[in-house]
């Protein structure tokens, strides 16, 4: 019997999650987006994939992420609209779309390689910033689309290879660095299902790790609409139990978003696993009223845990929910720290000024 921690990194997926719903603005970046032909400038060379392309539209259906909106759930849609070649390599270039149902909603442009399906995206931000050509990649923490896929690249494999699909004994993938955990994974073919939204082939994956022992069920097509990559149609953490984040393919189209926006190649961000402390090290930083909290790059990359006090905690949440530069305001920190010590840790940005600056914000357990 496997013993499951209920997590594979579920609160490092669900607090990007939330700072890509209620952050409406992104932090600079040094580090810039692979380069690509200026505006206006067309690319004499033909691609390979560019022949029978059709533009392709993906909704995806999230559930358990952590409070939604009215619906429940949350909503991700993918639109690939495009190919370019980027950095050597053929690649379908679009938008992600990220909301709950209601007012919130939050973008990022998307580049996925058509040799390997390995995905590159740019940090989120309002629809707005997409008609430039300046967004910042970030490390591709949510890859809801293609998950099966992100973990052989990990792995420095191809998903979608035929002995892949066709396996009939489990394929073992040692020591996977996802960034976030550091795990022995056990994929396992099973049959095929037809009954859903798209025919897909069933697997299932067992997993052992610094963040997760348990098991997880995938169906995964191995295209769509003359795309040769295995977009997910479901997904779900099964030994984890009911109440456990899943995510489930609702729709497919060939259709665009309609959304005014200039392409990028986006550039992928690889991350190392960094080892959390260890309990003594947690026992001593709560003795001085401190918790460790996850230091990040600017890419999203976790560089170190630091024991800080929760005034600090929540000063640096604040801040990664409003604009850059805008000042912490004492009202705000004040009914966070409030929420802290009413058992309801977590919080959003309920209302902002003109200039993006927290005004107000709501609690949760």
């Amino acid at each position: 019997m496997l013993k499951t921690k209920v997590s594979f990194k579920f609160s490092a997926i669900v607090a990007m999650l939330f700072a890509l719903l209620f952050l409406s603005a992104g932090c600079s970046l040094k580090k810039q987006s692979a380069e690509v032909p200026a505006a206006g400038e067309k690319s004499s060379e033909k691609l390979a994939i560019a022949e029978n392309f059709q533009p392709l539209k993906l909704v995806y259906e999230l559930k358990n992420f952590g409070p939604t909106g009215p619906s429940g759930k949350l909503n991700m849609t993918i639109w690939l609209e495009g190919v370019e070649r980027c950095a050597g390599r053929e690649a379908y270039v679009g938008l992600i779309k990220m909301d709950n149902g209601g007012q919130n909603s939050a973008f990022s442009k998307l580049t996925i390689f058509a040799d390997n399906g390995e995905t590159a995206v740019s940090r989120s931000d309002n629809e707005d910033k997409l008609a430039f050509d300046d967004m910042q990649s970030e490390y591709d923490q949510l890859n809801i689309y293609l998950t099966l896929n992100s973990i052989f690249a990990y792995a420095g494999k191809n998903f979608n290879a035929p002995e892949v699909w066709s396996a009939s004994a489990p394929i073992i993938l040692k020591n996977v660095d996802s960034g976030m955990s550091l795990t022995d994974y056990s994929v396992i073919r099973q049959t095929e299902n037809t009954a859903g939204v798209l025919a897909c082939q069933k697997f299932k994956i067992v997993a052992k790790g610094t963040n997760m022992n348990g098991t997880m069920n995938a169906c995964a097509a191995k295209e769509v609409n003359g795309i040769k990559l295995p977009f997910m149609v479901s997904f779900d953490f099964g030994s984890a139990g009911q109440g456990s984040p899943s995510w489930q393919l609702k729709s497919y189209s060939a259709e665009k978003s309609g959304i005014a926006f200039v392409p990028q190649c986006m550039e992928p961000i690889k991350c190392t696993y960094i080892k959390e402390p260890a309990q003594a090290e947690k026992t001593a930083c709560a003795a001085r009223g401190g918790q460790f909290d996850q230091q990040r790059t600017e890419q999203g990359c976790i560089t170190e845990y630091k024991c800080l006090t929760q005034e600090e905690i929540v000063s640096q949440s604040i801040s990664n929910m409003q604009r850059p530069g805008c000042p912490i305001n004492q009202a705000v920190l004040d009914q966070a720290l409030k929420c802290r010590k009413n058992n309801q840790p977590n919080f959003s940005i309920s209302n902002y000024d003109e200039s993006g600056c927290a005004l107000s914000l709501a609690c949760r357990p």
